[in-house]
């Protein structure tokens, strides 16, 4: 395994769940990270809360569905240096019959889940050259459909997909030193599931530092090893 002191990472969703507990933790492995999130107010509570380090963290309040935020967001981590590790923790759930969806739904699901990444992904291409790591989080959801999901497993549908090829092509190109990874973690208990109108049992489900841990060891494989896809599930299987 690889040490990952000194590198400089791009986290989306800092600031709640699955990204403030992948900030965390990649801080505390010495990492230098651009926290990236809607709210400045939670990314300055990571801030304040790993100031210990050994990494250090810079916060940017922006939207991951805006190329000036995403662009913005990739210039000033660059006072870190060059960007090695993306990863793509923003998301948003909404579950229920689709014709209780409303296109406004749909399109905020898509562009926090799909379009989001689309954004960071080809930021990251153009930045990080041929060598690096980016890690997208996605969910069983884009492998297993379930019951009034169908927007949401769409997006994460998509998001395999997507990731898939971004693999693909870049070893085509000549730049299998760029690594891609898919994490697809079961049912997570973070703030996606507030104003649900159903969650599993909270005591049955991953830890946002469980999916930290995974992120973590594909990022710590040696160069000649790719963790090209990974699922993670609850002791209880699939909830």
């Amino acid at each position: 395994m690889i040490s990952l002191g000194g590198k400089t990472a791009v986290v989306t969703g800092a600031g709640r769940g699955i990204g403030r507990a992948v900030a965390g933790l990649l801080i505390r492995e010495g990492v230098n990270i651009l926290a990236f999130s809607r709210t400045r107010s939670a990314l300055e509570i990571l801030q304040a809360e790993e100031d210990a380090g050994p990494g250090r963290c810079a916060v940017c309040p922006g939207d991951v569905t805006s190329e000036d935020d995403v662009r913005r967001a990739f210039e000033e981590a660059s006072a870190f240096g060059t960007p090695d590790i993306l990863v793509n923790a923003a998301g948003l759930a909404l579950f229920g019959p689709l014709g209780r969806c409303s296109f406004k739904d749909w399109n905020e699901l898509i562009g926090a889940n799909l379009t989001g990444t689309f954004l960071m992904c080809r930021e990251a291409v153009r930045t990080m050259g041929s060598q690096g790591h980016i890690v997208n989080i996605g969910s069983l959801a884009g492998f297993t459909p379930f019951t009034n999901s169908a927007a949401y497993c769409a997006s994460k549908y998509g998001l395999v997909g997507f990731t898939r090829a971004l693999s693909m092509e870049l070893r085509a190109e000549g730049r299998e030193g760029l690594r891609v990874t898919l994490i697809h973690p079961g049912s997570t208990d973070t703030g996606l599931w507030d104003g649900q109108n159903w969650s599993p049992p909270a005591h049955d489900m991953l830890r946002a530092d469980d999916v930290a841990g995974a992120v973590l060891y594909a990022l710590k494989q040696p160069p000649n090893a790719s963790v090209d896809e990974m699922r993670l599930l609850p002791v209880k299987g699939i909830l």
